[in-house]
């Protein structure tokens, strides 16, 4: 595994370990995963990466690649690569706390609320690699891939979170 991946879950076991709340647990690993997705190993190991989004696959939704499932607090570090024009639905992840690290490229981030039987838009912004959103529970929102591609690695509390098929990739040094 490459040493910023062995660092970044050390770090994570480490927090996980201590008694928080999940709302301070996952703020402050979302801070942790601006270094790993800044770090020029994972943004170089980024590139090879293949495109997990229903644009190049073809499938009918989007998968993500699993590099850590943690043995003892549940948490997974997964990835997703898209292709230019991709875009996810509007979704949410329930209970699950996500922290979504852009590695490489831009994306628009669209963030929603629910007004009765509506998902009504609030704001957008960008995130670029070293960029970090934390995504609290239950909050609704998109990714848009801009320009050719986009990559990014992706914290979840715990894998009962809804959506994403997971595809086994080792994040190995790929030597030299």
């Amino acid at each position: 595994m490459l040493e910023a991946a062995e660092r970044f879950v050390s770090e994570v076991r480490a927090l996980c370990a201590r008694e928080m709340s999940d709302e301070e647990r996952w703020t402050k690993t979302g801070a942790l995963l601006r270094d790993f997705a800044s770090d020029p190993e994972v943004q170089e190991h980024a590139k090879n990466w293949p495109a997990t989004d229903r644009t190049s696959t073809g499938r009918d939704r989007t998968g993500n690649l699993l590099f850590y499932e943690d043995p003892d607090y549940g948490f997974l570090v997964t990835a997703m690569a898209k292709e230019a024009g991709h875009h996810t639905t509007v979704h949410d992840h329930g209970e699950i706390w996500t922290m979504y690290g852009l590695v490489q490229g831009a994306e628009d981030i669209n963030r929603f609320h629910r007004e009765r039987d509506e998902v009504v838009h609030d704001s957008t912004f960008r995130i670029e690699p070293g960029d970090v959103d934390v995504v609290p529970p239950h909050l609704a929102h998109q990714e848009i891939t801009i320009g050719e591609r986009s990559a990014a690695i992706i914290i979840r509390s715990e894998k009962r979170a809804r959506g994403a098929e997971l595809i086994p990739y080792a994040l190995e040094a790929t030597g030299g």
